[in-house]
Order: structure tokens, then C-alpha cells, then sequence
């Protein structure tokens, strides 16, 4: 903490701290030269800085954003000089960026309230040869999901808490001799505004506000936590607390109060709470134990969905934008998750800003989506069983032209063990009729990685096990399967791929496991310990009983999607 007591370092011309206890290693920049150019390097030592003009936004709210700056040297967040004083004090350190304004709305005095938004990035360079070396983590949607099913698992009734840390990255000096390196003007030739605190644009800000923060954090839940337990979870500048049982509220309060008596400016009038709340765009609900997107959010999706749909057309340019939002949604939506891949390979096969006629493959998608956010827009996340064994193992095979997949569903003694005479199975063969798309360029061994995912749908639908039809099923049903296929593992575990026609079968796996309020787990095992799968996509069931086979013919099956979705995709990809 010496450092925050004297000020940090930009992190220009000086090697950045590294945090193994708390924080990951950071491995990617945004900036290739970064690696050789930041920290104490050569070319950190040369740098000089420049003087640049602000952008349009801050031109035309020069008087708001003046103001937004003498408020801060007010609060001593700020240095103020003539020009001709800070380049006798500081000369070619003297770094002025430009600056740009972000209307927030209206103060209770009738003022337009700005967010000034400083770019240590163009032009300036100062964020060129700053190399962060820890990596910043945030709790995403899948660790807000693992957090409510070890709460929804106590049984017990929890209450949820949300506080806003006021400018958050303005907590955290820093050191004199790179106050130039964050300097700005409202006005050629006019006063100089030195930063004197962290400041958003510049890239260390978030590190060091991330590394102050995980001391508040991980102090308050070390001191406070033995007698007053809660679960803690920060994005960004943004705290969700969730307590339990009778002490909830003294258990909430405490570590608000610790935040207080630290100092950490709290915005009040942004906090929520409740049984069902909002955070950081999603929404929690720890009556029903559901997770998935606010009102608000939703409604702004739903809309641009409908323009997008009956326009049938769309600027590459937004739609980057919009995939970047839909990222996030489908965090906590995650079974619509795998039907972004027909989107992100539009995007790919344009240039950014060039409006575009959309196919039928991505329109299919997105009114797939649309009518999906309409019929709901959160996923219960309860488990309401796990079952720990394997529930399918499946195969493919493509040799030559002779293309099939298999699969059994094992059935279990009463010692545990495997007996595969009582077990379920299935095994079909495909045809250039009823799978065209598995003969590309007549080689079916290139869908090899679609066919073992396929193997995978097909005995869900066929051999799904009772518990997946559980009548007023209230939470997901965890299963596992097993494959040899380790892309099908990943795809599963990832839920997202754009291969086609892998993609098509992912979109038809996920829309079967939602219709089936499950969830699956799809582990890889080597091929040796498959070999009953591996016979059964081969054509033998030797040691399987005829009269558990379940028989089915691919154009029979009741698809979901997957039908439309290869025809158009097909079509996609021809013209592509």
C-alpha cells in the first residue's frame, strides 16, 4: 500500500508490478508494440510529449467540461497552470491529449452533466508503452451462475445488495513526476489541467483501481466474514453483495460500512437490492433463482432485432457493435449462445461499414432469437438434480462412403456396474438423401468433427433419460456424456463455433437441452474406452439386445432447427 500512499506509476518509462497471489498473468495487448516498447524499454526512455486538440464532443461542451475539471482541482484531483508555467516546469514531458465529452443527462440544477474522456492512446502515446503485467478479471454470467447454485443449494433465503463506487479510478494518486503525462486543455493556449489522480482513458487506471479494490474487497470479507458472511462479487466499479438467513442485513450493512470507514465513495442513489434486482445488465432473481437480462436491456435487443428483421438489411459496422452487446446477453442466455456463429461469419466475410442485404441464413437466426427473448428472458440456474453418470456414449464413422453414427445410453446395475445387454442403443447410417451436407466434395471424413457432435444430438433426442422429462421442473438437470471426439467436447463446453455445418449441429443440440431444461457435460475419453460406441457406428450390436434399439431414420427425427438451418446455411455458404 506504500505505493497508493505516495502515488503509483503510469507505468511509462518504470516495469509495472506483478500480483501472482490475486491476479492472473496478462498475456495479450491491445497493442502490438506494447510487448517491446512498454515498461523501462529504450524507447519508453526517448518518448516526448505532444500537445493535441480535442475532439468535436468536447468543442461543443467546452464550458460543461471546464467545469467537470474545476470541480475536480476543487477536490484536489487536479493541477492547475498557465501553459507557459507547465512547460517551464515539466518541458517535453508535458503530454496534452485530447479530450472528448460524453453527455450524461441533466443535473438537479438544470446543467448538461458530461463525462470528460481523456485519449492517452492518439497521438500521445502514452499508452503504448505502458505493459500491464497482471491480468484484471470480472465476474461473468457463468460466475454469477456458479455463485446462485451454491446459495439456491443451502436452501436457505438470500437477499441481494448492489452499490456503485463513485469515480472509482480518481481514488488512486499518482506520483508527481507523471502528472504531465495526463494533462489536458479546454482551449489552445489556455490553462493546463494536470491530473493528479487516475484517469479514464489512461491504461493503467483500471489496473491500479483493480488492485485497490481487490484489497478492500478481500480485507472486508477476511475481517467481517467469520461472524457476518456474504458473497462478494465486483465488476468493474460495481459491487452485487448477497447475504443469508436471519443476519442478512447485518451482514450487508457491515461491509458497506467498511467501504465507508475507508473512504470509498459510495454513489447512493444508484444502489438496488431486493429478491430480484439488476446488475451490471443482468438481472437476478434469488426468489426463483433465475438469471438473465434487465427489462431495459431486453427491450433494446427486441427492438434492434425487429428493425434489423424487416429491413433485411444492416451496416457491418453495427452489426460489430450489436455482436459485441449480444456476447454478453448470451452469457446469462446461454442457450441461444451457439446462434451467433451464423452472425459472426457474415461479419466476417465484409468489410466494417458497408451496408449489406442479409441471407436467409442469418435471418432465420435472428428471428430465432427474437422470438426466443420474447417467450423469455432469464434462465432458471437451480439444479434440481445432477446425475454424475454417464447418460450417453456415442460414436461416428466416415470411411470412404460409408458414413454412420451410434450411440447407447449405459444402463446400471445395482452395484454400479455396466450392463450393456439392458442398455438402450441406437445406430444409424447416412445417406448423400438424408445428410447431403455430411459428403462434402463426396469426402465424408472432412464432417468427421460434425458427425461425432450429430452422434451426441441424436442420443439425446433418442435416448434422453428420464429425468430430463420431469413434469414441472423447476431448475436444469446437469448430465454427462462421453465421446472420443475432443472438437465435440469443446464445442459443447465452449457453445460457440462458426465451422460449418459443425455450427448448425451445435444450435440443434442447444435448442433440444433448453426444450429439455438440461444441461451437458461432454467429456472426451480416449477411443480405446469407447469401443461399444465406435461397434455400434460400425454396424455391429454384438452384445446389445435387439429389443432395446431404438430405430430412427434422420429425415423422421423431430428436428428443431437443424433442417432449415443447413439448407440455408448451404445456400450461404455457396453464394459466399
Amino acid at each position: 500500500m506504500s505505493e497508493y500512499a505516495c502515488g503509483v506509476p503510469l507505468g511509462l518509462g518504470v516495469d509495472m508490478p506483478r500480483t501472482p497471489a490475486v491476479f492472473p498473468p496478462k498475456v495479450k495487448w491491445t497493442l502490438k508494440e506494447q510487448v517491446e516498447w512498454g515498461g523501462a524499454s529504450g524507447q519508453a526512455a526517448a518518448f516526448q510529449g505532444v500537445t493535441r486538440t480535442n475532439y468535436s464532443s468536447a468543442v461543443g461542451f467546452s464550458a460543461e467540461v471546464e467545469a467537470v475539471l474545476w470541480k475536480q482541482e476543487a477536490l484536489g484531483q487536479v493541477l492547475v497552470l498557465s501553459e507557459v508555467e507547465a512547460r517551464r516546469i515539466y518541458g517535453d514531458r508535458l503530454t496534452i491529449a485530447s479530450l472528448a465529452a460524453l453527455e450524461k443527462g441533466v443535473t438537479d440544477e438544470g446543467l448538461v452533466d458530461v463525462r470528460v474522456l481523456h485519449d492517452g492512446t492518439n497521438g500521445v502515446d502514452v499508452n503504448r508503452y505502458i505493459l500491464i503485467l497482471d491480468a484484471l478479471t470480472s465476474p461473468m454470467a457463468q460466475d454469477i451462475k456458479a455463485s446462485m447454485r451454491l446459495q439456491a443449494a443451502s436452501g436457505a433465503a438470500h437477499f441481494g445488495l448492489t452499490l456503485d463506487v463513485e469515480s472509482a479510478h480518481r481514488l488512486v494518486a499518482v506520483r508527481p513526476e507523471d502528472w504531465p503525462l495526463q494533462a489536458c486543455q479546454v482551449r489552445p493556449q489556455g490553462k493546463v489541467f494536470l491530473n493528479k489522480r487516475g484517469t479514464f482513458g489512461v491504461a493503467s487506471a483500471a489496473y491500479w483501481w483493480g488492485r485497490l479494490a481487490a484489497a478492500l474487497q478481500r480485507s472486508g470479507l477476511c475481517i467481517l466474514g467469520p461472524l457476518l458472511p456474504l458473497w462478494a462479487l465486483l465488476f468493474a466499479d460495481d459491487f452485487n453483495l448477497t447475504a443469508e438467513g436471519k443476519m442478512f442485513a447485518k451482514s450487508l450493512l457491515a461491509f458497506i460500512w467498511w467501504l465507508v470507514i475507508l473512504g470509498v465513495p459510495l454513489s447512493w442513489k444508484k444502489s438496488r437490492g431486493g429478491f430480484t434486482y439488476t446488475w451490471v445488465g443482468y438481472e437476478l432473481s434469488l426468489r426463483e433463482w433465475s438469471l438473465g437480462i434487465s427489462a431495459s436491456r431486453a427491450a433494446w435487443f427486441s427492438g434492434w432485432l425487429t428493425r434489423t428483421i424487416e429491413a433485411k438489411k444492416i451496416d457491418t459496422g453495427e452489426l460489430r457493435e450489436a455482436l459485441g452487446r449480444m456476447v454478453f446477453i448470451y452469457g446469462a442466455l446461454q442457450y441461444d449462445k451457439p446462434f451467433l456463429a451464423p452472425l459472426f461469419a457474415f461479419l466476417k466475410l465484409h468489410r466494417p461499414g458497408v451496408e449489406r442485404r442479409l441471407p436467409l441464413y442469418v435471418l432465420m437466426v435472428l428471428r430465432w432469437l427474437r422470438d426466443r427473448l420474447h417467450a423469455r428472458r432469464a434462465h432458471v440456474v437451480r439444479r434440481r438434480a445432477t446425475v454424475d453418470r454417464a447418460v450417453l456414449r456415442v460414436d461416428a464413422k466416415a470411411e470412404g462412403l460409408a458414413v454412420a453414427v451410434g450411440g447407447w445410453a449405459p444402463f446400471y446395475d445395482e452395484s454400479g456396474r455396466i450392463v450393456v445387454a439392458k442398455s438402450r442403443w441406437f445406430s444409424v447410417k447416412l445417406t448423400e438423401d438424408n445428410a447431403p451436407w455430411a459428403f462434402v466434395s463426396g469426402v465424408p471424413a472432412r464432417a468427421i468433427s460434425t458427425l461425432e457432435l450429430l452422434a451426441t444430438t441424436l442420443g439425446l433426442v433418442l435416448l434422453a433419460p428420464p429425468e430430463l422429462d420431469t413434469p414441472g421442473r423447476a431448475g436444469t438437470v446437469a448430465v454427462t456424456g462421453f465421446t472420443d471426439s475432443q472438437v465435440s467436447s469443446a464445442v459443447v463446453s465452449r457453445g460457440l463455433t462458426t465451422a460449418f455445418p459443425l455450427c448448425c449441429v451445435a444450435m440443434e443440440l442447444s435448442a433440444q437441452l433448453e426444450a429439455r431444461g438440461a444441461e451437458l457435460f461432454l467429456d472426451w475419453i480416449p477411443r480405446g474406452a469407447n469401443k461399444e460406441a465406435d461397434l455400434l457406428a460400425d454396424g455391429c450390436w454384438e452384445g446389445f439386445s435387439s429389443d432395446l434399439r431404438v430405430v430412427a431414420d434422420l429425415g423422421n427425427v423431430s428436428w428443431l432447427v437443424l433442417r432449415g438451418l443447413l439448407a440455408a446455411g448451404q445456400e450461404f455458404y455457396a453464394s459466399a
